[in-house]
């Protein structure tokens, strides 16, 4: 992959933005889609792309003038990887760990005499597994279909697949799930408590 240009991020991404992640699971990452051809359709249609336990990606400083890079998707500056992830006992951050923002999905191509090559590289496999893509109605599989024709210069085929409506999800980001906690438990109880008192106190005042 050197060779086009491209180079892993040791370790393992750990996003420290709360809505660059799903809610609990700060490894499970919503990254930040980047104009391309692969994801503009993506983008048009405000999806979400989930890349669970993944490993970062970033262009190497030096190759070849006829390669261009492109980031695909992006975690945010607040993330970082964890270099020893089977031995740690935190996915706080910690001295040692490597600071983002990393590409999560990369593409590359170079025309080589009369040849256009194109690659692409995704820094988690389990982006394909079915219960990962259902959590963002399918967009992964929308993702990974664009990348195949765009590789195989198919461009008419790349877009976003009509969706079932047999099945809703909800994918909530970690910043989101505390706001709605923080008004539900605290704010409304508040809210409620206060008008209750200038009720009362109305009453109180009239007799």
């Amino acid at each position: 992959m050197a060779s086009f240009g491209m180079e892993p991020v040791r370790g393992v991404v750990i996003e420290g933005s709360g809505a660059h992640s799903i809610s609990g699971y700060s490894y499970y990452l919503l990254p930040d889609i980047q104009p391309h051809d692969i994801t503009n359709p993506l983008i048009e249609e405000k999806a979400d792309v989930l890349v669970p336990t993944a490993m970062g990606l970033r262009e190497t400083q030096m190759h070849r003038s006829t390669v261009t890079v492109t980031p695909l998707l992006m975690s945010s500056g607040k993330s970082y990887s964890k270099v020893d992830p089977n031995n740690t006992e935190t996915f706080d951050r910690e001295p040692g760990d490597i600071s983002g923002p990393f590409a999560l999905g990369l593409a590359a191509e170079e025309n080589y005499g009369d040849t256009n090559i194109r690659l692409a590289w995704y820094g988690s496999d389990m982006m394909i597994l079915d219960q990962v893509d259902e959590i963002v109605s399918g967009s992964n599989t929308d993702l990974f279909v664009n990348t195949l024709g765009w590789m195989c210069e198919k461009e008419s085929s790349i877009n976003v697949r009509p969706k079932s409506t047999l099945r809703a999800y909800l994918t909530l980001p970690t910043t989101f799930k505390n706001v709605m906690v923080a008004v539900i438990t605290a704010v409304l109880p508040a809210a409620a408590l206060i008008a209750g008192s200038v009720v009362y106190v109305r009453r109180r005042l009239k007799k």
